[in-house]
């Protein structure tokens, strides 16, 4: 194994102040050392180049890229390794076009039909979409999901999984894998004896996954591996830390400087004659705070419009002028998520007749809280199952009297405390949106 370094520290300590410093002193004594700076996007990349030239005036042999660009990179045939005969990395709107036609092949067939109250709502795809990348990049395979799914009895899960292992197929079919799994691909490549830089750095990183972990232990086996984190930043970020210190046990930690994170949070408010003022105000502010607050980057802001587009014109020029970076992101209409689809659900009960199957998809949406009716899914479905037994298909009064003599006493208990809860909550004045 390689030498690898941990240079740890709370937001503000100086972490990448540290890790520019000890590759400034690289070159020093060799401008043209081979070097690769891994940074989490392009642009804290590039800030992260010009803070280490300003350092050290030159840096020939620095090359900066996201985890992404270098497992690509990898795997695409500059790594010395002819790379023809591995699996080809799907784009990434091809991969979400073949997921969405696979999910609507199995609600349709019954595989996924647990979906099919929001099958007609774009935040479904956008649900399926994160799911299906996080199960790839920590490397979950089809069966072992769908074993766990079965296990968790989760009608939601299993839908989920039938939907995953179905994609995967096609993906193997095709001869393709999933965006999100490029990087086990790269750390094979690594493996198997590609070209590395001399030294590897890692800087603003606080998470990892499955695959980027399995890529850093490659490299770290052969090269020389610098990694910066704030194990304190979060319970994720604690979690991935130790994963990294089990991989590479005999690494040299060091703890950099003191934060002054913990300050109370300021607040900043201010009027402005019309629209373009208001803009230079928020945009002198951030440049102040940069000035004032070295350790600070550009990409620590964001900036909040209720609707983005018509300020994004004005945005650009005023950003400009003010050589402050701008990469503008519009939100996700609340309408368009499951969430509002089950809300709309959820609120409707009463206006709608208090149905047994919406109560039931309300119940078992993974959005309700049953441990406050001490309950479990399969409850739901024993106290729906006995419902349809019993005729009571629809009012509140039937479903109470049949949460009655369900044969679990306890579900039938939990049953009827959520139905009066329900009851309760539903018959309050309507207020404002933020009060529902």
């Amino acid at each position: 194994m390689s030498e690898v370094t941990f240079i740890i520290g709370k937001q503000g300590s100086g972490k990448t102040e540290e890790i520019l410093s000890r590759l400034a002193r690289e070159y020093e004594g060799g401008r043209f050392s081979d070097a690769l700076l891994l940074a989490p996007t392009v642009r804290h990349g590039d800030q992260l180049r010009r803070r280490l030239v300003a350092k050290c005036g030159v840096a020939m042999g620095l090359r900066v890229e996201s985890l992404t660009q270098f497992s690509r990179r990898l795997t695409e045939g500059d790594s010395g390794f002819d790379s023809s005969r591995r699996a080809g990395v799907a784009d990434r709107p091809v991969a979400d076009e073949l997921l969405l036609r696979i999910v609507r092949q199995e609600v349709e067939s019954g595989g996924a039909s647990y979906f099919k109250p929001i099958a007609g709502t774009r935040g479904l795809g956008r649900l399926v979409r994160a799911a299906v990348f996080n199960l790839a990049s920590e490397g979950v395979g089809g069966s072992e999901f769908r074993a766990a799914a079965s296990r968790s009895g989760m009608r939601s899960l299993e839908a989920l999984a039938a939907i995953y292992c179905a994609y995967l197929g096609e993906l193997s079919r095709r001869g393709w894998i999933h965006p999100a799994a490029l990087s086990f691909q790269a750390a094979r490549v690594v493996e198997e004896g590609a070209r590395l830089p001399r030294l590897v750095l890692l800087d603003g990183f606080q998470v990892f996954r499955g695959g980027e972990l399995s890529l850093l232990e490659a490299v770290g086996e052969r090269a020389p591996l610098w990694v910066s984190m704030d194990p304190d930043a979060g319970e994720r970020a604690a979690y991935d830390f130790e994963r990294l210190r089990s991989i590479f046990p005999q690494a040299e930690v060091v703890r950099v400087g003191t934060s002054n994170s913990n300050r109370p949070l300021q607040v900043f408010g201010g009027e402005s004659g019309d629209e373009e003022a208001q803009m230079r105000d928020v945009a002198r502010l951030i440049k102040r705070r940069l000035l004032e607050e070295p350790h600070l980057r550009p990409s620590d802001f964001a900036v909040a419009f209720r609707q983005f587009a018509p300020h994004l014109s004005l945005a650009r020029q005023v950003f400009s002028e003010y050589r402050l970076p701008l990469d503008p992101s519009s939100g996700e209409p609340l309408k368009d998520q499951p969430l509002a689809a089950w809300l709309r659900r959820l609120l409707r009960l009463g206006a709608e007749g208090w149905r047994l199957a919406d109560l039931t998809a309300v119940l078992e949406s993974g959005f309700a809280n049953l441990r406050r009716w001490d309950l479990g899914p399969e409850d739901v479905r024993a106290f729906a199952g006995h419902a349809v037994a019993k005729n009571a298909w629809r009012g509140h009064a039937a479903l109470l009297r049949a949460a009655e003599d369900v044969e679990d006493r306890r579900a039938g208990e939990g049953v009827t405390r959520a139905l009066k809860e329900l009851q309760a909550l539903l018959e309050q004045p309507a207020g404002s949106l933020g009060g529902w």
